[in-house]
């Protein structure tokens, strides 16, 4: 199961920042530069949504998992497993994302 939630939370990332990609490719960032917002910010909001948009889709996937493992193996998902993935799923998001943004 984590290693589906790693694959999820990669591949998103990648395809979130391509966004990323086609907005430079686009001039769209030159328009972002024309208002108030510092290139910072701009790297920042771009970094945010990404990995919100990881994170939802780990969180997506990770029901559906374990929905069918219950249906499948008969599989509880315990209070205490639940905490443990919810830590990985917040650090395999951002460093995800950071890898994206580095990569790109």
């Amino acid at each position: 199961m984590g290693g589906i939630l790693a694959i999820t939370g990669i591949t998103t990332a990648f395809a979130v920042m391509g966004q990323l990609v086609s907005d430079r490719s686009n001039n769209v960032t030159w328009d972002f530069r024309m208002t108030a917002m510092s290139p910072l910010r701009i790297s920042l909001s771009y970094f945010l949504s990404t990995s919100l948009v990881s994170f939802i889709m780990q969180v997506v996937v990770f029901a559906i998992t374990v929905m069918y493992f219950n249906l499948q193996d008969k599989l509880i998902v315990t209070a205490n497993m639940l905490l443990s993935l919810l830590v990985v799923t917040i650090v395999n998001t951002a460093f995800a994302t950071m890898f994206s943004l580095v990569i790109v």
